[in-house]
């Protein structure tokens, strides 16, 4: 059966990129293009796995993440984070900031998102 992944992004064409990228390799995808909507996908459709952007109008990716981990029927979906914004400490630190101690992402990629990276970090995310 065919691995459902949720992806978040407030960006139609990176949501797009990445539908195509993904069942063009035999996913299934869901598509949320804020915090808020992911959230409530994340819980209706039990998707595999969640690609999550951090920078989102209305709640953003961090808020989110907060929420996914928080939350019995989701904190054990992996969340991979694409972002434009490199990773860092700064990032560890709002994680644990805002919500206290979480565990880590999954995964990292930048954006733009390179296929074979983000098809590898995935394979290797859900075997």
């Amino acid at each position: 059966m065919a691995k459902k992944i949720l992806i978040v992004d407030d960006e139609s064409e990176q949501v797009d990129f990445a539908s195509v990228l993904l069942e063009e390799n035999g996913y299934l995808t869901v598509r949320a293009m804020d915090g808020r909507e992911g959230v409530e996908k994340a819980r209706a459709e039990k998707p595999d796995l969640i690609l999550l952007d951090i920078l989102m109008p209305e709640q953003g990716g961090i808020g989110m993440y907060v929420d996914l981990k928080r939350n019995e029927e989701t904190k054990n979906i992996p969340v991979v984070i694409v972002t434009g914004v490199a990773r860092g400490a700064d990032f560890d630190e709002v994680l644990i900031t805002q919500g206290g101690t979480l565990p880590p992402p999954a995964g990292f990629v930048e954006k733009p998102m390179s296929p074979d990276i983000v098809l590898k970090l995935i394979r290797d995310v859900l075997p």
